[in-house]
């Protein structure tokens, strides 16, 4: 009797050892490790670091049809996300103030990414001509469009990289391939861009909202104006004079407009400067599928190819 007690506490005692494990959050059989991701580029590199990986599940807050993180407000939905993951994986830098009081009120239980991290700041500053860039969707000082630049995008995907290796040790290997093949496409993309603007000869730009100014620092550009700061509200008839004139005396290579914003103003500007019209797309909504953001990357790079080629024929 006394040697079937012995063994029925050691079988316990073993169980309870094997519970206490490290702190990470290895994901099991059992139980996924789930993973939120603030808004579309996030997402996609999300997406693409964790690749096939068994035993981890991605939800997106903002849909990707819907994109505009910038006065988003969560849904009891979004909530229950939020409570039921185990990692929030954001882009940082003041974009995703919808987050900040629900993640706070999660505390010490969820594990928070920023991608954007160590990546050098640009500030919100008035454009050429007196646009109120600064005022730009209310992110305060600092312009967190990080991601428009596939230089910063390959270090958002290490960053993304080594925090999850650091969560999934087991699976590092993995986690460091996956980013491996998404880098050496963006940095592919970011080659192409470098060549198109060095073989050009005008390299001041006009963009439709600031979301490019990490973009044009990367790839020696200069943002002569922006033509809306804050697309969602209509410009006034003189505002939209103001930035004919400034443009008719400074010139530019071409005035990129975006695909989640109307474009009327942009195209008037276009049409009284003499100035063509090409499309950037910031990637803020589109296809919720891993490939997706070098897709449009690529786009990106054929629009500057086929701008500054302009610029130098003419």
């Amino acid at each position: 009797m006394k040697h079937r007690l012995v063994i029925v506490i050691t079988i316990i005692l073993t169980i309870a050892l094997a519970g206490c494990g490290g702190d990470e959050q290895e994901a099991t059989d059992d139980e996924p490790l789930r993973i939120v991701t603030s808004f579309l580029p996030v997402h996609l590199l999300t997406l693409n670091v964790v690749g096939d990986l068994p035993g981890v599940e991605i939800e997106i807050i903002i849909d990707p049809a819907a994109g505009d993180p910038h006065n988003y407000q969560l849904t009891p939905g979004d909530r229950l996300k939020l409570e039921r993951a185990d990692v929030v994986i954001v882009n940082g830098l003041g974009l995703e103030g919808f987050l900040e009081d629900a993640l706070a009120e999660l505390g010490d239980g969820v594990t928070v990414i920023e991608a954007a991290e160590d990546i050098e700041p640009l500030p919100n500053r008035p454009a050429p001509g007196g646009h109120h860039e600064g005022e730009d969707h209310e992110h305060g000082d600092v312009n967190p469009h990080v991601w428009t630049s596939p230089s910063a995008a390959v270090r958002m995907t290490k960053n993304i990289r080594d925090a999850l290796s650091r969560i999934l040790p087991d699976h590092t290997d993995e986690l460091r391939a996956n980013a491996e093949g998404l880098i050496t496409e963006l940095e592919l993309v970011f080659d192409r861009m470098h060549l198109a603007v060095e073989r050009g000869v005008e390299r001041r730009i006009v963009t439709n909202h600031d979301a490019f100014p990490y973009l044009a620092r990367d790839l020696g550009l200069e943002v002569a104006a922006v033509i809306n700061s804050n697309p969602g509200a209509p410009l006034s008839a003189g505002e939209i004079a103001g930035l004919i004139g400034h443009l008719r005396a400074e010139g530019a290579a071409a005035i990129f407009l975006e695909p989640q914003y109307p474009e009327d103003a942009g195209r008037a500007v276009a049409a009284e400067s003499g100035i063509p019209v090409y499309t950037l797309d910031p990637c803020a909504t589109g296809e919720g599928e891993p490939g997706y953001f070098i897709e449009v990357q690529r786009r990106n790079a054929e629009a500057l190819e086929s701008a500054l080629a302009k610029a130098e024929e003419n």
